[in-house]
């Protein structure tokens, strides 16, 4: 499992620099910034980094564009400070660190995982580009954590996770793999005898699964299977009736 930590139009060197620390804490070495709206070598950023933190920042990335950096990984998740509210579960059901990580290391791949701006996190229209989110359960009365805060919980549960002796290791699907499953889905789904307003729920919950299951390539084989039978049933169903 390959895990990439990524920063998104970071707007603090105090933070770049914490950032990096955290991840050498936990033995996490790949950091993507993205946009970043300060210099991430200088030489505060190196003080607040530390040694080993400014080991990491000097062999960091930095991309200029969101979508490019998450078609780089097989699984994204988004950090968001704000769960769904009631009725709107469908579109923002995130997991917990705990929950994410007590089944992040059953499996091969890359994974990225996404920080937001300080000031603003990310919008809508980003999280739904990612798989899945994560959310750390918080005071209602003050939810928003500064992105370091987060990294550290985030970043010690996968930690701990990882030294788990019992332990087997599954191919993940790739992103590209990841892609055909969703649009079969997506296919599926838009064939159903369904109101159309209900068609795109369905498939943002189903989409959901996809992202919080860590699909299998033995799993991936069995769906689009399941789903090209399904498609084949309901031809041969139309055609009966005509």
């Amino acid at each position: 499992m390959q895990i990439s930590i990524v920063f998104v139009e970071p707007e603090s060197e105090d933070n770049i620099g914490a950032l990096a620390r955290v991840m050498a804490n936990f033995g996490f070495r790949d950091l993507i910034l993205i946009n970043p709206k300060v210099n991430p070598y200088s030489e505060k950023v190196k003080i607040v980094a530390r040694e080993e933190g400014w080991k990491i920042i000097r062999n960091l990335r930095i991309y200029d564009d969101l979508d490019r950096v998450i078609s780089m990984f097989d699984v994204t998740y988004g950090t968001t400070g704000v769960s769904s509210k009631v009725g709107n579960e469908v579109l923002r059901n995130p997991l917990t660190p705990r929950e994410l990580a007590s089944r992040i290391w059953n499996f091969s791949g890359k994974i990225g995982i996404f920080f937001g701006r300080e000031s603003t996190g990310f919008s809508n229209q980003e999280l739904d580009k990612f798989d899945a989110q994560i959310t750390i359960p918080a005071s209602e009365d003050y939810p928003i954590m500064n992105v370091t805060h987060a990294a550290s919980i985030i970043l010690y549960e996968i930690f701990i996770a990882r030294e788990n002796p019992i332990r087997r290791t599954f191919k993940l699907i790739n992103n590209h793999e990841r892609y055909v499953l969703k649009r079969k889905l997506k296919e599926f789904v838009y064939s159903l005898p369904t109101h159309e307003y209900r068609k795109p729920v369905i498939y943002r919950a189903l989409r959901n699964l996809i992202g919080k299951a860590f699909i299998t390539k033995r799993e991936f084989s069995i769906l689009m299977g399941v789903l090209n039978l399904a498609k084949n049933d309901r031809r041969k169903l139309s055609n009966i009736k005509k």
